[in-house]
């Protein structure tokens, strides 16, 4: 079986995705960084990136004290 999806999400689509949550819930991260950093964590693969982005907004904000903190480096470690 030969599937021909592309599963993966370049910088700039993950800068997009970032800048929109950003724009929705003003926590004030520097998107470009953090997507570059989630490309480098997941290789740009599409789960991964939609699995890390969910659980920093879901579990992390809530060990970190908040949004704020959550989407900076020590948040994204």
């Amino acid at each position: 079986m030969d599937f021909d999806v592309d599963v993966s999400f370049s910088a700039d689509s993950i800068k997009g995705m970032l800048d929109d949550y950003e724009k929705d819930h003003n926590v004030g991260m520097d998107t470009a960084d953090n997507a570059g950093l989630i490309r480098d964590y997941t290789d740009e693969y599409s789960f991964l990136v939609s699995r890390i982005c969910k659980l920093i907004d879901k579990d992390v904000c809530g060990l970190l004290g908040g949004m704020k903190e959550a989407w900076t480096h020590r948040g994204m470690d």
